[in-house]
């Protein structure tokens, strides 16, 4: 009996051995290329007879019968009190009567159908295997007193209670099979922890694992709730360990589990084919798990030692840990964390995640994926690597970048943040794809890199930690009240507002539509181009390196510009400054009206000014070649010329006074516009080192006021009222004119009068001809004096007294007719035709 026993488990082996080693062919790729049916019968075939050869035997059970007991019947399996202790059975039937039979592991090899009934396994010498128990009423139980008991397949169905309990401490039991259950199974071990080994598990309704650890090295399928500890153990078996086995586990279902540990050691760790929720606790401290997001914790699950190795999901979930999360964690429903929690690779907030709240720090060093629900606490969240935002209403409060590497930020669509910290150390920097506008503070932006900076868009009353920004950035109605130097461009928009003194400072400025208000003592420097297509309002100073194109209208504050500037709308700034080492250009399509313009440019080509500018007050010119500087035009009351001197072209078209003690010295020619008004008071002097035209304009010389004009003098439909003196090197023109001399006027060469009126008690002195249109003369007095032939002609003119101080050779001729009605004075010039004049009484 004992070589009987010996065969036996032998056997018993071999059976597992074929089986298993069987299974994980048809399992491996080599099952699967081969496939089918004959495949599997050609194996079994093999190894049944391999088993048979190695025995030398055949061995069959005794019976292939199922036992049948009824609910209330007591099935109690033991040892027979002879020498060899072989196990009997002994039936108590409900209806009183009791049965016994001997080998009870042979017999019962057809498996028992409990229907509620009682199995008590008292004793086993040598060990028992029952290789199916079935269920399918309530009250079923087994009760195991002993040692080396393996159960094949428990089949608990009929959403039937049943009972597995181990009733001495240090017994337990295995199932070498499956347990599968329809209903309400209940394992337990009152007396101590016990562990204990099945090979697949498959669960439709409730099983509830007390004091004991289901070892599970198979296939789990779930879709219920296990309570207990389920231990996911398989690839310890050694034919699961062969070359050709696919080398993995499979767990199935929709269920839920209280306490799940993974320790598989198979070679591809265990596939999660369905959604498994976790309750109490999960441990997993080095397997891996495919598609392991399936595996969900939920409610306050724990996490062994705080740290997960897998993919998990985390579903109205809380915690107070500090967890580290080495693989995908996948956010639903609900989350918080209250820990300083670590994520080792993806964190991603599904589109089914409705609010994700940090507590503490909280460390992302894979990818974030947010594409759904709402973040509370986002200035927690560390982030290392790319950041993807798919949601089209993202929370996210803060973003804080610390990545090692550069960082893409992608989102779907523009986003708004409270802050922006980029503490980024890599060359390549934080790169953003879309619109990301911060409403409070840009932190270090100064000191890490960005791509696609202009990405960045200002709003509010954001502010830079730092007061730099490396690169291009945005605004967009936005008030600055702190300094800011940007290295690159400045891209604004809507209504952008400089305040509380702010000093900006960028490489160019350009702002597309808006208004644009710098206040007073703050200041918009730009390095190179300043480009506004919006409206300017400006109280402070902006200072323009290179060039301006000015699309709108401007008004207030100083500009200096050190480039050309190319103006479309009303310009009204309060100070204009030109000043550069390079050729300029100033031209507006619209009008200019200042208050005060310097030009300051040391360049051969100078300033070329191609359209108006009308200066209301002062007027400094410092310029070695001002193109157009006709185009200057003083045109208010209180405009005037710093330090009296301009180098060009002066041109006047509101009152202008020359007050005691000043001189205004113009190098090219003055023109007078219609409506200007000219004041020279007494002791102030003009002059006029060009031209001076006058157009209907006014002008007057009081008594010890001088005018000088060393070029030419034209005047039309003017006013000329000279009570100091007036010299003019060169030919007088005056054309419809008004002359009310008092004082002394001389022109030293040719003087042209038409349809003009001249009176006065003053001198009118001539060293040229004098040629007359019509008009009137009003009895001036005048003086013909040179030492060149004169000729007076055109119509006849009346005068007070005539003086002629004519020391030619020729003389003067008189080819019209002058009447004196004083005195006429001849120092013994010659005359010709001398009865052109005629003494009137």
């Amino acid at each position: 009996m004992t070589d009987l026993d010996f065969i036996k488990a032998l056997r018993l082996y071999g059976e597992k051995a074929a089986y298993g080693s069987m299974s994980a062919q048809m399992e491996s790729l080599i099952g699967e290329v081969l496939g089918g049916g004959m495949t599997k019968e050609y194996l079994d075939r093999r190894y049944q007879s391999m088993v048979d050869a190695f025995l030398g035997c055949t061995f069959n059970p005794v019976s292939n019968h199922k036992l049948v007991l009824s609910s209330g019947d007591v099935l109690n399996i033991m040892n027979n009190d002879d020498a060899k202790k072989t196990p009997c059975a002994q039936i108590k039937k409900s209806n009183g009567k009791t049965l016994y039979f001997a080998e009870a592991d042979t017999r019962l090899m057809g498996g028992i159908a409990l229907n509620g009934a009682t199995v008590n396994i008292y004793e086993s010498a040598s060990g028992i295997y029952l290789p199916l128990i079935t269920n399918a009423k309530d009250g079923a139980q087994v009760n195991i007193y002993c040692d080396n008991v393996a159960l094949g397949t428990i089949n608990n169905g009929n959403s039937a209670q049943m009972t597995i309990e181990v009733k001495k401490a240090d017994k337990t039991f295995s199932v070498t099979d499956s347990i599968e259950n329809a209903g309400k199974l209940i394992i337990k071990n009152s007396l101590a922890s016990s562990k204990i080994p099945v090979c697949d598990l498959t669960n439709q309704n409730e099983l509830s694992l007390v004091n004991c650890v289901l070892q599970c090295k198979g296939t789990l399928k779930n879709d219920g709730t296990v309570n207990g500890m389920v231990d996911v153990c398989g690839g310890k078996r050694d034919y699961e360990n062969a070359y050709y086995t696919v080398g993995s586990q499979l767990m199935e279902g929709t269920g839920t589990y209280t306490d799940l540990y993974f320790t598989s050691t198979a070679k591809q760790g265990v596939k999660i084919a369905g959604t498994q929720t976790v309750t109490n606790y999960i441990s997993n401290p080095n397997c891996r798990l495919r598609t392991g997001e399936n595996i969900v914790l939920t409610g306050s699950c724990g996490v062994a030692n705080n740290k997960l190795k897998s993919a998990v999901t985390l579903k109205a979930y809380s915690s107070t840990s500090d967890l580290v999360f080495d693989n995908l964690v996948r956010i639903i429903g609900d989350v918080e964390l209250y820990g300083k929690c670590k994520f080792n690779d993806t964190l991603y907030l599904a589109d089914t995640a409705n609010q994700f709240t940090l507590h503490d720090e909280t460390n992302v060093k894979g990818d974030f994926i947010y594409d759904g629900g709402s973040i509370v606490g986002g200035e927690k969240l560390r982030l290392y690597n790319n950041v993807d935002i798919n949601t089209g209403s993202p929370s996210l409060t803060n973003l804080l970048l610390v990545g090692k590497k550069p960082q893409t930020i992608h989102m779907a669509k523009p986003m708004t943040v409270t802050k922006l910290q980029n503490y980024n150390t890599s060359v390549g920097g934080v790169t953003f794809d879309n619109t990301i506008k911060v409403s409070s503070v840009l932190d270090s932006g100064g000191t890490y890199n960005y791509q696609n900076s202009e990405n960045i868009v200002l709003i509010d009353n954001a502010c830079v930690s730092d007061h730099a920004m490396k690169g291009d950035i945005s605004a967009e109605n936005w008030t600055c009240t702190e300094s800011l130097q940007v290295s690159g461009t400045l891209n604004a928009a809507g209504t952008i507002n400089l305040t509380n003194a702010a000093d900006v400072t960028t490489k160019q400025y350009k702002q597309s539509g808006g208004t644009l208000t710098v206040g007073e003592d703050s200041t918009l420097y730009c390095e190179e181009n300043f480009i506004q297509t919006g409206k300017t309002v400006n109280d402070g100073t902006i200072f323009i390196g290179e060039d301006g194109k000015i699309a709108s209208t401007f008004s207030g504050g100083t500009l200096k510009a050190k480039g050309d500037l190319m103006l479309a709308g009303d310009f009204a700034a309060n100070e204009l400054i030109l000043d550069s080492k390079l050729p300029q250009k100033f031209e507006n399509s619209s009008t200019t009206n200042i208050k005060n313009l310097t030009i300051k440019n040391d360049s051969r080509s100078g300033v070329e000014v191609n359209s108006k500018i009308y200066v209301s007050g002062a007027f400094s010119n410092q310029c070695k070649n001002l193109v157009h500087s006709e185009n200057i035009i003083l045109s208010g009351d209180a405009a005037y010329v710093v330090d009296g001197v301009t180098k060009n072209d002066l041109a006047l078209s509101g009152q202008y006074t020359l007050k005691a003690g000043e001189t205004l010295t113009v190098y090219g020619t003055l023109s007078l516009l219609p409506n200007a008004t000219l004041s020279v008071q007494n002791g102030a002097q003009l002059l006029v080192v060009g031209d001076i035209r006058a157009d209907s304009a006014s002008v007057s010389v009081e008594s010890g006021g001088s005018v000088y004009v060393q070029g030419h003098s034209v005047s039309k439909s003017g006013t000329w009222r000279v009570d100091g003196s007036m010299r003019m090197d060169e030919y007088l023109d005056s054309f419809s004119d008004v002359w009310n001399i008092g004082g002394d006027v001389t022109v030293k060469e040719d003087t042209k009068m038409t349809s003009s009126t001249v009176g006065g008690n003053g001198v009118l002195r001539m060293m040229g001809d004098l040629m007359v249109s019509s008009g009137t003369w009003n009895k001036p007095n005048v003086v013909f004096v040179s030492k060149l032939p004169q000729n007076v002609s055109g119509s006849s003119i009346s005068v007070n007294q005539i003086t002629i101080e004519n020391s030619s050779k020729s003389g003067i001729t008189f080819d019209s007719t002058v009447y004196y009605y004083g005195n006429c004075i001849n120092d013994d010039s010659i005359i010709v035709n001398p009865s052109k004049m005629i003494a009137k009484s």
